[in-house]
Protein backbone atom coordinates (compact mmCIF):
# COMPACT_ATOMS: atom_id res chain seq x y z
CA UNK A 1 0.00 0.00 0.00
CA UNK A 2 1.36 3.37 -1.02
CA UNK A 3 2.13 5.57 1.99
CA UNK A 4 0.90 9.13 1.57
CA UNK A 5 2.95 11.96 3.08
CA UNK A 6 1.52 13.48 6.24
CA UNK A 7 0.68 17.18 6.24
CA UNK A 8 0.97 19.02 9.53
CA UNK A 9 -1.37 21.79 10.63
CA UNK A 10 0.69 24.53 9.02
CA UNK A 11 0.71 22.58 5.77
CA UNK A 12 -3.06 22.22 5.81
CA UNK A 13 -3.47 25.93 6.49
CA UNK A 14 -1.16 26.81 3.59
CA UNK A 15 -3.06 24.42 1.31
CA UNK A 16 -6.39 25.91 2.41
CA UNK A 17 -5.15 29.45 1.74
CA UNK A 18 -3.90 28.42 -1.70
CA UNK A 19 -7.23 26.82 -2.61
CA UNK A 20 -9.08 29.90 -1.30
CA UNK A 21 -7.00 32.19 -3.51
CA UNK A 22 -7.60 29.97 -6.52
CA UNK A 23 -11.32 29.88 -5.82
CA UNK A 24 -11.48 33.67 -5.57
CA UNK A 25 -9.48 34.12 -8.76
CA UNK A 26 -11.69 31.71 -10.67
CA UNK A 27 -14.99 32.70 -9.11
CA UNK A 28 -15.21 36.27 -10.37
CA UNK A 29 -14.04 37.90 -7.11
CA UNK A 30 -11.08 40.18 -7.92
CA UNK A 31 -7.84 39.94 -6.01
CA UNK A 32 -7.07 43.10 -4.07
CA UNK A 33 -4.20 43.91 -6.43
CA UNK A 34 -6.43 43.57 -9.51
CA UNK A 35 -6.34 46.88 -11.35
CA UNK A 36 -3.56 48.29 -9.17
CA UNK A 37 -2.04 50.80 -11.60
CA UNK A 38 0.55 52.49 -9.38
CA UNK A 39 1.82 52.10 -5.83
CA UNK A 40 4.35 54.16 -3.94
CA UNK A 41 5.79 52.78 -0.71
CA UNK A 42 7.45 56.19 -0.13
CA UNK A 43 10.39 54.50 1.59
CA UNK A 44 13.03 56.55 -0.24
CA UNK A 45 15.14 58.99 1.73
CA UNK A 46 14.64 61.76 -0.83
CA UNK A 47 14.51 62.53 -4.52
CA UNK A 48 12.38 60.32 -6.77
CA UNK A 49 9.70 58.17 -5.13
CA UNK A 50 9.51 55.03 -7.23
CA UNK A 51 6.31 53.42 -8.43
CA UNK A 52 6.57 49.78 -7.31
CA UNK A 53 3.89 48.61 -9.77
CA UNK A 54 4.06 50.89 -12.82
CA UNK A 55 6.31 53.63 -14.15
CA UNK A 56 4.66 56.70 -12.63
CA UNK A 57 7.59 57.71 -10.44
CA UNK A 58 6.93 60.81 -8.32
CA UNK A 59 9.34 63.74 -8.58
CA UNK A 60 10.18 65.78 -5.51
CA UNK A 61 9.81 69.54 -5.96
CA UNK A 62 11.92 72.15 -4.16
CA UNK A 63 14.01 69.32 -2.68
CA UNK A 64 12.54 69.82 0.79
CA UNK A 65 10.46 66.68 1.26
CA UNK A 66 12.19 64.61 3.94
CA UNK A 67 11.91 61.02 5.09
CA UNK A 68 10.95 59.52 8.45
CA UNK A 69 9.38 56.45 10.04
CA UNK A 70 6.04 55.64 8.46
CA UNK A 71 3.05 53.46 9.07
CA UNK A 72 4.91 50.70 7.20
CA UNK A 73 8.64 51.13 6.72
CA UNK A 74 9.47 54.76 5.97
CA UNK A 75 7.33 57.65 4.73
CA UNK A 76 7.59 61.08 3.11
CA UNK A 77 7.15 64.10 5.36
CA UNK A 78 7.08 67.82 4.73
CA UNK A 79 6.89 70.94 6.86
CA UNK A 80 5.84 74.55 6.36
CA UNK A 81 9.02 76.56 5.95
CA UNK A 82 7.17 79.80 5.17
CA UNK A 83 8.77 80.48 1.80
CA UNK A 84 8.30 77.63 -0.66
CA UNK A 85 5.82 74.81 -1.01
CA UNK A 86 6.62 71.12 -1.12
CA UNK A 87 5.06 68.49 -3.31
CA UNK A 88 5.47 65.19 -5.10
CA UNK A 89 4.13 64.87 -8.62
CA UNK A 90 4.24 62.91 -11.84
CA UNK A 91 4.04 65.62 -14.47
CA UNK A 92 3.71 63.54 -17.61
CA UNK A 93 0.70 61.44 -18.66
CA UNK A 94 0.19 58.73 -16.08
CA UNK A 95 -1.81 56.24 -18.18
CA UNK A 96 -5.00 57.22 -16.34
CA UNK A 97 -7.45 59.18 -18.46
CA UNK A 98 -10.58 59.51 -16.31
CA UNK A 99 -12.75 57.46 -18.66
CA UNK A 100 -13.04 54.62 -16.15
CA UNK A 101 -13.36 54.20 -12.41
CA UNK A 102 -10.37 54.96 -10.17
CA UNK A 103 -9.61 54.47 -6.49
CA UNK A 104 -6.99 56.42 -4.53
CA UNK A 105 -5.70 55.12 -1.19
CA UNK A 106 -3.23 56.96 1.04
CA UNK A 107 -2.19 57.12 4.70
CA UNK A 108 -1.90 60.63 6.17
CA UNK A 109 -0.47 61.83 9.48
CA UNK A 110 -1.03 65.60 9.76
CA UNK A 111 0.62 67.71 12.43
CA UNK A 112 -1.41 70.05 14.63
CA UNK A 113 -0.76 72.99 12.35
CA UNK A 114 -2.60 75.07 9.77
CA UNK A 115 -2.00 73.52 6.36
CA UNK A 116 -3.60 71.85 3.35
CA UNK A 117 -2.85 68.60 1.54
CA UNK A 118 -4.09 67.83 -1.96
CA UNK A 119 -4.10 64.24 -3.23
CA UNK A 120 -5.39 63.58 -6.72
CA UNK A 121 -4.96 63.95 -10.45
CA UNK A 122 -5.17 66.84 -12.91
CA UNK A 123 -5.31 67.33 -16.67
CA UNK A 124 -2.20 68.93 -18.14
CA UNK A 125 -3.00 72.65 -17.74
CA UNK A 126 -5.29 74.13 -15.11
CA UNK A 127 -4.49 77.73 -16.04
CA UNK A 128 -6.87 80.42 -14.74
CA UNK A 129 -9.58 78.14 -13.33
CA UNK A 130 -7.56 75.86 -11.10
CA UNK A 131 -10.63 73.93 -9.90
CA UNK A 132 -11.41 72.71 -13.40
CA UNK A 133 -9.80 69.66 -14.97
CA UNK A 134 -8.91 67.91 -11.73
CA UNK A 135 -10.16 65.31 -9.30
CA UNK A 136 -8.82 65.13 -5.80
CA UNK A 137 -9.27 65.74 -2.12
CA UNK A 138 -8.17 68.88 -0.32
CA UNK A 139 -7.63 68.14 3.37
CA UNK A 140 -7.21 71.15 5.62
CA UNK A 141 -6.27 71.38 9.29
CA UNK A 142 -7.26 74.69 10.81
CA UNK A 143 -9.25 74.39 14.01
CA UNK A 144 -11.86 71.67 13.40
CA UNK A 145 -10.46 70.76 9.98
CA UNK A 146 -12.35 69.93 6.82
CA UNK A 147 -12.20 68.03 3.56
CA UNK A 148 -13.15 69.40 0.16
CA UNK A 149 -13.60 67.09 -2.79
CA UNK A 150 -12.43 68.95 -5.89
CA UNK A 151 -14.29 67.57 -8.88
CA UNK A 152 -13.84 69.44 -12.17
CA UNK A 153 -15.26 72.67 -10.84
CA UNK A 154 -17.74 71.09 -8.41
CA UNK A 155 -17.35 69.52 -5.02
CA UNK A 156 -18.62 69.07 -1.53
CA UNK A 157 -17.48 70.60 1.73
CA UNK A 158 -17.47 68.32 4.75
CA UNK A 159 -16.58 69.49 8.22
CA UNK A 160 -15.01 66.47 9.82
CA UNK A 161 -13.20 65.16 12.84
CA UNK A 162 -12.54 61.88 11.03
CA UNK A 163 -8.97 62.90 10.23
CA UNK A 164 -7.10 63.25 13.51
CA UNK A 165 -3.85 65.17 13.89
CA UNK A 166 -0.66 63.46 15.02
CA UNK A 167 -1.84 59.95 14.16
CA UNK A 168 -2.12 57.85 11.02
CA UNK A 169 -5.38 58.13 9.06
CA UNK A 170 -6.45 56.10 6.05
CA UNK A 171 -8.11 58.13 3.28
CA UNK A 172 -9.72 56.57 0.19
CA UNK A 173 -11.35 58.33 -2.78
CA UNK A 174 -13.42 56.45 -5.34
CA UNK A 175 -14.03 58.12 -8.71
CA UNK A 176 -16.78 56.91 -11.04
CA UNK A 177 -16.98 58.89 -14.32
CA UNK A 178 -20.76 58.41 -14.47
CA UNK A 179 -22.06 58.28 -10.95
CA UNK A 180 -20.98 59.27 -7.45
CA UNK A 181 -17.54 60.14 -6.09
CA UNK A 182 -17.09 58.86 -2.54
CA UNK A 183 -14.57 59.48 0.23
CA UNK A 184 -13.76 57.14 3.10
CA UNK A 185 -11.78 57.99 6.23
CA UNK A 186 -10.49 55.22 8.47
CA UNK A 187 -12.87 52.70 6.95
CA UNK A 188 -16.04 54.82 7.14
CA UNK A 189 -17.90 56.59 4.34
CA UNK A 190 -17.87 60.34 5.03
CA UNK A 191 -18.70 62.01 1.70
CA UNK A 192 -20.63 61.33 -1.52
CA UNK A 193 -20.69 63.86 -4.38
CA UNK A 194 -22.45 63.43 -7.76
CA UNK A 195 -20.14 63.61 -10.77
CA UNK A 196 -21.66 66.09 -13.21
CA UNK A 197 -18.66 66.59 -15.47
CA UNK A 198 -16.06 63.78 -15.54
CA UNK A 199 -12.36 64.64 -15.69
CA UNK A 200 -11.08 63.39 -19.04
CA UNK A 201 -7.61 63.48 -20.56
CA UNK A 202 -4.08 62.35 -19.65
CA UNK A 203 -4.01 62.72 -15.88
CA UNK A 204 -1.04 63.88 -13.85
CA UNK A 205 -0.60 62.75 -10.24
CA UNK A 206 -0.09 65.10 -7.29
CA UNK A 207 0.54 64.81 -3.55
CA UNK A 208 1.08 68.38 -2.38
CA UNK A 209 0.24 71.35 -0.22
CA UNK A 210 -2.07 72.88 -2.84
CA UNK A 211 0.91 73.90 -4.97
CA UNK A 212 1.42 72.88 -8.58
CA UNK A 213 4.23 73.26 -11.11
CA UNK A 214 4.19 76.34 -13.34
CA UNK A 215 1.23 76.23 -15.74
CA UNK A 216 -0.97 74.06 -13.57
CA UNK A 217 -2.45 76.75 -11.35
CA UNK A 218 -2.51 80.56 -11.07
CA UNK A 219 -0.08 80.52 -8.15
CA UNK A 220 3.42 79.18 -7.58
CA UNK A 221 4.08 78.83 -4.73
CA UNK A 222 1.39 79.52 -2.10
CA UNK A 223 3.22 79.09 1.22
CA UNK A 224 0.25 79.56 3.55
CA UNK A 225 -1.27 76.33 2.22
CA UNK A 226 1.76 74.23 3.00
CA UNK A 227 1.08 70.85 4.51
CA UNK A 228 2.97 69.84 7.63
CA UNK A 229 2.87 66.12 8.21
CA UNK A 230 3.61 62.73 6.71
CA UNK A 231 2.14 60.54 3.97
CA UNK A 232 2.68 56.84 3.33
CA UNK A 233 1.58 53.85 1.21
CA UNK A 234 -0.08 55.66 -1.72
CA UNK A 235 -1.87 53.52 -4.31
CA UNK A 236 -4.08 54.10 -7.36
CA UNK A 237 -6.39 51.44 -8.79
CA UNK A 238 -8.00 51.75 -12.22
CA UNK A 239 -11.22 50.30 -10.85
CA UNK A 240 -13.68 50.89 -8.03
CA UNK A 241 -12.73 49.17 -4.79
CA UNK A 242 -15.59 47.71 -2.80
CA UNK A 243 -16.42 48.69 0.79
CA UNK A 244 -15.04 45.31 1.92
CA UNK A 245 -11.77 45.92 0.05
CA UNK A 246 -11.43 49.39 1.58
CA UNK A 247 -11.94 47.87 5.03
CA UNK A 248 -9.27 45.29 4.22
CA UNK A 249 -6.81 48.05 3.26
CA UNK A 250 -7.60 49.90 6.49
CA UNK A 251 -6.98 46.70 8.48
CA UNK A 252 -8.20 48.18 11.78
CA UNK A 253 -5.65 50.97 11.48
CA UNK A 254 -2.62 48.75 10.82
CA UNK A 255 -2.75 49.06 7.02
CA UNK A 256 -1.36 46.60 4.51
CA UNK A 257 2.04 46.48 2.85
CA UNK A 258 2.27 46.02 -0.91
CA UNK A 259 3.30 42.39 -0.35
CA UNK A 260 0.18 41.83 1.74
CA UNK A 261 -1.99 43.50 -0.93
CA UNK A 262 -0.53 41.17 -3.54
CA UNK A 263 -1.41 38.14 -1.40
CA UNK A 264 -4.99 39.06 -0.55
Amino acid sequence: MLALPRIDRRGWLALWAQRRRRKRAGGGVPRLNTGLASYWKLDEGGGTRFDSVGSNHLVEAFDVVSNEAGLIGFASSTSNNGSTDNFLYHASPSGLDGSGAMTFSIWVKPCSYVGDLFVGVAVAVLAANWQKNLFGLQMSWSGSGYMYLLLNGAGGLYETSSIISDQWNHVVMVYRPTGIATVYANGSLIMSVPIVDPVLGPLNIFVNGMAFPSGFAPWSPYPQYQFTGTVDEFGIWNRELSIAEIATLYNSGAGLSLNQINNQ
